[in-house]
């Protein structure tokens, strides 16, 4: 299984269109639309060869391009990898040939795109999906720091919360916003934000 998941682009759908007689068919249309298939691969006899690209024509007559043009806009995948002289490379692989560098991801993103439109049409209006490529060490620090930071922002609002009770109750106890300061180790300042 881990040999598919580098092949495997998960997708949804913008809209699932009733043509078929099994709902299932459908939402097999849906998402082959949605992700720019050139073909299915089915044993079903309701899909045989063809059929996505009949579904394509046959949308775009019966309702004008209205539903098929946001199943098929393009996306194309960006992989950013750094090299050995600290530039991000950046590579479309569904484009042989389609890559650039830069000093920064955003600078690299910038100049994929230049790239890309040598090779594709509207170039600047499909939308790219960055997969940032790190050595295991710096991934999993990475990842343990999203995480931490995750935890800090949680604690945050837990924080905030036991705050505002806090003044709240001792608002009701008759203190005044310096003494109330004084007693939870906040300013006046701060006291004043958490009533608001």
């Amino acid at each position: 299984m881990r040999q598919y998941r580098a092949l495997i682009r998960l997708v949804r759908p913008t809209a699932i269109v009733p043509i078929s007689r099994d709902p299932d068919d459908d939402q097999v249309l849906a998402c082959a639309l949605a992700a720019d298939a050139d073909l299915i691969v089915s044993r079903d006899r309701d899909l045989p060869p063809g059929t996505l690209r009949a579904v394509q024509r046959d949308l775009t007559t019966v309702l004008g391009g209205r539903m098929v043009e946001p199943m098929k806009r393009h996306r194309y995948r960006v992989v950013y990898e750094l090299d050995e002289s600290g530039r991000w490379i950046a590579t479309v692989p569904r484009v042989k040939g389609c890559h650039t560098y830069g000093r920064s991801i955003e600078q690299a993103r910038a100049r994929i795109r230049e790239a890309l439109a040598l090779f594709v049409r509207q170039a600047g209006t499909v939308r790219l999906v960055d997969d940032v490529r790190l050595p295991v060490v710096a991934a999993s620090a990475v990842a343990a720091g999203r995480a931490a930071r995750v935890r800090v922002e949680r604690e945050q609002k837990r924080a905030k919360v036991a705050l505002a009770r806090a003044v709240s109750k001792l608002e009701r106890l008759g203190l005044s916003t310096r003494d109330t300061g004084e007693v939870l180790g906040l300013s006046q300042q701060r006291v004043h934000q958490i009533r608001e």
